[in-house]
């Protein structure tokens, strides 16, 4: 079974936080993905409620800016609304996904960041490391210091989740194990960052796959 996506949100506020809310309430262990961006540096930046990890960060402009990723498991009655907060933000912005058939124990797999990169009109997220299951489901972020440079494309298979002022989301099947990387490329020059993360399945359903495949391939034998 793959990890797919179920829904996503996106939201702004000028302020010390941010939410972003569900159309649906996200079902148990399912995984909740926030990618924030804040006006501040990346160690002021933190999530509402418990349960939280963080998969990555990345300075922008010697964190003067910052761009994270966090992610948890969804509990019994998982509230809708996903809420960042940045301590001394007056700017912050978040992007929200729920992702399903992610592995309840170790749902992260692997992720990179580019950080400080100087003004230019593309980004990339960074390389993973080799992923280690089949199925994943890779999600990459931008996130750009000054107001959206007017994306163009994002590179590798990567397609489009949501777009606003200085996150850029993209996501794409991992289905093969190898390194994941995107290249997001815009008009204006910025100074930009960049997080990519990829989500696994349970190890069980990934064997049952490679089993089933293994069947197949005897058959025509």
């Amino acid at each position: 079974m793959a990890v797919t996506k179920v829904q996503n949100k996106n939201n702004t506020n000028a302020s010390s936080s941010v939410g972003a809310t569900f159309t649906s309430s996200p079902t148990q262990y399912n995984a909740i993905v926030a990618c924030v961006w804040a006006n501040v540096a990346r160690a002021s930046v933190s999530m509402s409620g418990s349960g939280w990890s963080t998969a990555n960060q990345c300075s922008i402009n010697t964190d003067s800016s910052s761009g994270s990723m966090f992610y948890k498991i969804a509990g019994a009655s998982e509230s809708s609304t996903v809420t960042a907060n940045g301590t001394g933000a007056t700017n912050m912005m978040i992007h929200i996904f729920e992702l399903t058939g992610v592995d309840v124990n170790t749902p992260l797999d692997r992720t990179a960041q580019t950080s400080d990169v100087a003004t230019n009109t593309s980004v990339s997220t960074g390389t993973t490391a080799t992923t280690r299951r089949g199925g994943e489901f890779a999600l990459a972020a931008c996130f750009q210091g000054n107001t959206n440079g007017g994306l163009i494309s994002w590179s590798n298979s990567f397609l489009e989740e949501l777009s606003d002022n200085r996150i850029l989301t993209a996501s794409r099947a991992a289905t093969s194990l190898a390194t994941y990387e995107s290249t997001a490329t815009w008009t204006t020059s910025r100074n930009p960052g960049g997080i990519i993360g990829t989500f696994q399945p349970p190890l069980g359903s990934v064997r049952r796959i490679v089993a089933f495949q293994a069947v197949q391939t005897a058959a025509t034998w």
